[in-house]
C-alpha cells in the first residue's frame, strides 16, 4: 500500500516545506538569545596559609587555654607595693641623706649642728693659693712642716667652705685647736674642737680633711658647723676678737 502524505503538507510542494523548517529553527535561535542564562554559583574561596612543618607540633596545635581572670583589686595592690615608700626617720639611709645634704641644693636648709656633717663635693684651697693675691700665703705654707702646712691648708679649706655653705657667714679667722687638739693620720688632718670667727662673732667647728700627694690641694673635706660660742669663753679658748661686721 503506497503511503501518502497528509493533505496539509501536499500543497506546499518541497520548497514550502523547507521554509517552514527553516523558520522553525530560526525561531528556537531567536528563543534561545532572549531567554536569561542563570549566573553560575560562585566559586567558593579559602584562606590558606602557609606554616612551617615545626609549627605542627602538639603543643601548637593544643586548644589555646582561656586567659586567667585578674582581679582588679589585686592588681591595684601589686602596683601600690611596687612603689617606693619615704624612708622612716630610723632609717640609716634617712641618715646618710640627712649627713650628705639634699640631692637638689648643696646643704642642709637648717642649721647643722656638731653631730651632723656636710659633705664637700667641690675643694677651693688650691684655687685660692693661685690667686696672685695669695702668693705670699703660698710661699710662706711651703716653709712650714709638713704637719703645720696640712693644718693651715685645711683651715684655708675649712673658711672657703663654710662661707660658701652659708652666706650669713664670712669666715675672717679660724683655730683648729680651740677646744681640742687636731689629729693627724697620714694625710688626713682631723679638727674635732675648732672655732671659725665671721663678723666678729665665734662658732664652734669640726672638720676633716685630707690632703692631697702633692701638699697643695685637698681631696676629700666634711664638716659642722655648730653654735655660737658666747663671748664671755673667748679668753678661756684664746680667741681674739675681731669687729662686728653684723648688718
Amino acid at each position: 500500500m503506497q503511503a501518502t502524505a497528509p493533505q496539509s503538507w501536499n500543497g506546499l510542494g518541497p520548497l514550502g516545506t523547507s521554509a517552514i523548517f527553516h523558520l522553525a529553527a530560526i525561531f528556537a535561535l531567536i528563543f534561545l538569545h532572549f531567554t536569561p542564562l542563570k549566573p553560575a554559583a560562585p566559586e567558593s574561596t579559602v584562606s590558606v596559609e602557609l606554616l612551617p612543618a615545626d609549627s605542627f607540633d602538639d603543643k601548637n596545635t593544643a586548644e589555646p587555654s582561656e586567659e586567667p581572670k585578674v582581679d582588679a583589686r589585686a592588681e591595684n595592690v601589686t602596683r601600690e607595693a611596687d612603689v617606693a615608700k619615704p624612708l622612716s626617720p630610723e632609717s640609716p639611709a634617712t641618715k646618710d641623706q640627712t649627713e650628705e645634704g639634699s640631692p637638689t641644693s648643696s646643704a642642709p636648709k637648717t642649721e647643722t649642728k656638731s653631730s651632723t656633717f656636710v659633705r664637700a663635693s667641690h675643694f677651693y684651697a688650691s684655687e685660692v693659693l693661685k690667686n696672685s693675691k695669695s702668693k705670699g700665703t703660698a710661699s710662706d705654707l711651703r716653709k712650714l712642716s709638713p704637719e703645720e702646712r696640712m693644718i693651715q691648708l685645711c683651715n684655708l679649706e675649712a673658711m672657703e667652705q663654710v662661707s660658701r655653705w652659708k652666706t650669713r657667714i664670712k669666715a675672717d679667722f679660724l683655730v683648729s685647736y680651740a677646744m681640742a687638739d687636731t689629729r693627724r693620720n697620714g694625710q688626713k688632718i682631723t679638727a674635732d674642737g675648732a672655732a671659725v670667727r665671721s663678723k666678729g662673732h665665734w662658732y664652734n667647728l669640726k672638720y676633716s680633711c685630707q690632703v692631697a700627694a702633692s701638699m697643695e690641694a685637698v681631696d676629700a673635706f666634711e664638716f659642722a658647723l655648730g653654735d655660737e660660742i658666747p663671748e664671755a669663753k673667748w679668753d678661756a679658748y684664746s680667741l681674739p676678737a675681731g669687729e662686728n661686721f653684723d648688718d
